[in-house]
């Protein structure tokens, strides 16, 4: 991810390091998705599922998951929140989205550069480890309904690959599709797993 900043600057583009006041709390407290999930996914199996699954639940009881993401499903599943928690998370992310985009705004920022993912990725089939309520970092795109864009950003030293991820204000989708387009044209860092069958 160094290399990829490094790559950014001799392009011209200056980097800053700098840290959005109160994300921690901000981001802890304005997580909707987690709440909003359960009656979303029963209102899709109401209109697309079968008669035998009707709700997240019910999901976790038959095991109809990929281990992968039994944290999130789990997280989600617990959650018993009041209609005033709801609406003070929803406060939350609009707080969230002000304190970045005044950051972005007040330091002239195309973008907020981290890695998509805070920790190494695991394996297939290994569970991700860590707090399934934060998850990874993209999570910040997610509870701040900005746009984000992530991409590769090469591998570990034993061959993980690694992901990058630039968020930026609203509507500018088509500048971070640029941004991530000159890097990935110039740094063909994609490479197919040993497992990938030919095409």
């Amino acid at each position: 991810i160094n290399e990829a900043l490094e790559w950014f600057a001799e392009q011209g583009t200056e980097i800053a390091e700098l840290e959005v006041p109160n994300l921690d709390v901000l981001l802890n407290d304005s997580d909707v998705l987690s709440i909003e999930f359960p009656p979303d996914l029963e209102r899709f199996l109401a209109t697309f599922g079968n008669e035998e699954i009707s709700s997240l639940d019910e999901v976790i009881v038959q095991g109809l998951f990929h281990q992968a993401v039994s944290g999130v499903l789990r997280y989600s599943a617990s959650l018993n929140v009041s209609d005033s928690d709801y609406q003070s998370r929803l406060s939350m992310r609009s707080q969230l989205r002000d304190a970045i985009e005044r950051t972005l705004r007040e330091n002239d920022l195309d973008g907020l550069v981290y890695p998509t993912i805070g920790q190494l990725p695991a394996r297939l089939r290994d569970p991700q480890t860590g707090d399934p309520a934060t998850g990874a970092n993209c999570t910040l795109s997610a509870n701040s309904g900005l746009p984000a864009i992530s991409f590769p950003a090469g591998f570990t030293d034993d061959g993980l690959p690694l992901g990058i991820e630039i968020l930026g204000s609203l509507l500018c989708d088509a500048e971070l599709l640029a941004i991530a387009h000159s890097y990935e044209k110039a740094n063909p860092v994609r490479r197919a797993l040993a497992v990938t069958p030919a095409i």
